[in-house]
């Protein structure tokens, strides 16, 4: 939940962009003016997003550095769980994908609505 609200909040919205044209279809001028707004709001946030990303590297590493200081024998083995679990990450996405996908063809084939809701459970 944390990590969604931090993408709602950093990343563009379609819905805002397409909200602007909506309102101001006729009026060109305040559709230039509410345009360059919303990119100087967009400049901005994506500035304070890679500064909040390089403070959270920064912190990351320092953290890392003294955990390997203080516990120098479970290097190796911090690695090995690490990558183990990266891996299975990954796998899991994959087998999402694959499970959206397989929905979604199945719904097309045999023309049904509910696999094609079916498949759009994890988005």
């Amino acid at each position: 939940m944390v990590i969604a609200y931090i993408t709602d909040f950093f990343f563009v919205e379609e819905k805002k962009i397409i909200g602007i044209f909506r309102r101001e279809k006729d009026n060109r001028h305040v559709i230039k003016e509410l345009i360059v707004k919303f990119i100087k709001d967009l400049t901005n946030r994506y500035t304070s997003f890679i500064i909040m990303v390089f403070v959270i590297l920064i912190l990351s590493f320092y953290y890392l550095v003294c955990f390997n200081r203080v516990y120098p024998k479970t290097q190796m083995e911090w690695l090995k769980s690490s990558i183990v679990i990266m891996i299975f990450i990954n796998i899991i996405s994959v087998l999402k994908c694959l499970y959206e996908a397989g929905l979604r063809v199945l719904s097309f084939r045999f023309k049904s609505e509910r696999l094609y809701k079916l498949s759009q459970i994890f988005d």
